[in-house]
């Protein structure tokens, strides 16, 4: 039994010595395999960036018509009256007692489009967009309900130069000057 294993164990040595490198073809399968994977890795990083690309549009375009809608229903809702003189479908004004001036009564305020921004303008101030600058707000229509309330309809649009990543929204929302 003794012999027969060492005659086994010079036939394992003799094949291993047989092979001592790998061949040309080994190679090239390990490095088909090798590239095969790296392409899939690249690609599924370009899918995951473009991904979260597209999601920061959605979600910027998303974030700042509510927060435009939100800051003009807060306006709204603690507003003395709907100043019917300067509002139309485009602007909005509104009397207040927010932002009075030294020796005033009262004050006005405006909402419209200037551009491709929402703006604000405060009586005797130059108007502010209230907007991101990544959005452009592409329609707003004031409608008015009743004599104490408004509908706001907006239409914003994320700027940018690739299609791919092309975000638009359109929301809505009603509010009521409180008593």
């Amino acid at each position: 039994m003794g012999i027969q294993r060492s005659r086994a164990g010079k036939l394992f040595y003799k094949l291993g010595a047989m092979k001592k490198g790998t061949s040309l073809i080994e190679v090239l399968v390990y490095l088909a395999i090798f590239v095969i994977l790296f392409i899939v890795i690249i690609s599924f990083i370009f899918w995951l960036v473009n991904s979260n690309a597209k999601a920061r549009a959605d979600r910027e375009t998303a974030d700042s018509a509510a927060r435009i809608l939100k800051i003009l229903s807060n306006e709204i809702m603690s507003a003395k009256s709907i100043y019917e003189p300067t509002t139309s479908a485009n602007q909005l004004s509104l009397e207040t007692e927010k932002y009075i001036s030294v020796g005033e009564e009262r004050s006005y305020i405006d909402f419209f489009l200037c551009g491709t921004s929402v703006c604000f303008k405060k009586e005797f101030a130059e108007p502010s967009a209230i907007n991101s600058d990544n959005i452009e707000i592409q329609n707003i229509i004031f409608e008015k309900v009743s004599s104490d309330s408004v509908k706001i309809i907006i239409s914003a649009r994320y700027k940018t130069e690739r299609p791919e990543f092309q975000s638009e929204i359109n929301l809505e929302t009603s509010a009521c000057i409180r008593d």
